[in-house]
Parts: C-alpha cells; structure tokens; sequence
C-alpha cells in the first residue's frame, strides 16, 4: 500500500508540467521548431541520460534512495520554476527550454529509480500483477495531477499550481521512509 502512495503522489509535479509542457512553451514564445526539437530531441535526450544516469547511481545507493534523490531534484528544480512564474513574468522561451530539458533529465533519473523500486517491491507471488498495479497507479498520478492541475491553473496560474503539486510529490518521502523502516533499509 505504501508503493501505491509513492506511485500515485511522487510525480505529480512533474506529470503536470508535462502535460502543459507545450502551451507553456508557446505562451513564452517559442516557435513551432522550437517546441517541436524540444519534443522530438530535447526531451527524449534528457529523459535518456537522466535514466542511464539514475541507473549507476541507484545501482549504488539501492532504488529506495535513489527514488528519494529523484523526487527531490524533481521538486527543486519544478519548484524553482513554480516560484519564477508566480512571482514574475516567467521566463522566455530560451530560459525555459533550457530549464524544462534540465527538468528531464531528472524526470528520467526519477523513473529509472522508481521503476527499479517497483520491480523490488513486486518480489514474490503475482510479480506481474504487483508490478502491473504500482505502473496503474504511476498513470493514475499522471491523469489526477492533469486534471487537477488544469482545474487550479485557471484559478491560480500555472507557477502556484506547479507549487502546489510539488508539495503533494514530496508526500511520497515519508512514505519511502516508511516503507524503508516497514521493509528494513537493506531490503529496499
């Protein structure tokens, strides 16, 4: 139950900022091109290296933490974009390609260590099954943040909006913590 929290909440900045990736980006000006390479290059890229990057690292210090390393990238560097959109005009569109490519490859280093979480904790009896419910439930993330978000949005704009889902992605830290002391460090 604790890794279906930590699926259904740890992304939830993130999944947002995807979804609204595209108009953000025009809104800031940038050209079809523009949106189009970061889409098409920029976003694959990054996502790659940040799991590549993940995976050495997660290798080392074991899934559990490296996901808690990646949720808090995550919530630094998508809460530092929160606080420039709400306290200001935002950034241009070349500030924000550079910061949102940057936000990918901690979204790739993130799922990489969840992923590897996940196949750990799905040991056992119905491993499939297991596995299966904790990725339901990391799309499950992506649709509520969506839909939450799109609803905040226009009542609090994009950059409180950001924030507010930041803060719901780091309940998945004291879940973590509580699945390290429910399942032993070692084990995780």
């Amino acid at each position: 139950l604790l890794a279906i929290g930590i699926a259904l909440t740890a992304g939830a900045g993130f999944e947002f900022l995807s979804v609204v990736i595209g108009p953000l980006l025009v809104q800031a000006g940038a050209t079809d091109g523009q949106v189009s390479t970061f889409f098409g290059v920029m976003a694959p890229v990054g996502l790659v290296a940040g799991a590549l990057f993940s995976g050495r690292v997660t290798d080392r210090v074991a899934p559990l933490r490296g996901t808690a390393l990646g949720i808090v990238a995550i919530a630094v560097l998508v809460g530092a974009l929160g606080v420039a959109m709400a306290t200001g005009p935002g950034p241009d569109a070349g500030a924000l390609l550079v910061a949102v490519s940057v936000i990918y490859v901690a979204i790739g280093f993130f799922t990489a260590a969840s992923y590897a979480l996940f196949m750990r904790l799905a040991r056992g009896e119905l491993v499939a099954t297991r596995f299966a419910v904790f990725m339901a439930m990391t799309n499950g993330c992506e649709a509520w943040a969506g839909f939450a978000g799109g609803r905040f949005q226009g009542e609090i704009g994009y950059g409180l909006t950001l924030l507010l889902l930041v803060g719901i992605s780091l309940v998945a830290l004291p879940l973590l913590w509580r699945l390290s002391v429910n399942r032993g460090k070692s084990s995780a």
